[in-house]
């Protein structure tokens, strides 16, 4: 999929999700869907081919972190170095369960 100019790929699995390309405010929204479109309370996220993350895709994580907690359920995110570092830097460490990879 490309959104503007941005390439943007997605897989939906049972209970996980992989983006490659840019979480961003053009596929922020995509990516909640995605996640919500899993229906599990346990999902694991996969960013290792996610090359930038802006406030809107950390905001999108989190608050799909937050809804899944509320019902129980885990939010993981397996993330690149670079995606990780920028999670950290947003001070989402603590908040959201993050294995680098």
């Amino acid at each position: 999929m490309e959104t503007g100019t941005t390439v943007f790929h997605l897989e939906v699995g049972d209970g996980w999700i992989a983006v490659g390309g840019e979480l961003d405010a053009s596929t922020s929204a995509i990516v909640t869907a995605a996640i919500q479109a899993t229906g599990g309370t346990e999902v694991t996220v996969d960013l290792r081919s996610v090359a930038f993350v802006d406030s809107s895709g950390l905001r999108a994580l989190a608050s799909e972190h937050r809804r899944l907690t509320q019902v129980d359920g885990v939010l993981r995110v397996i993330a690149s170095p670079t995606v990780s570092r920028t999670i950290d830097l947003a001070g989402l460490t603590d908040v959201l369960s993050v294995t680098e990879a």
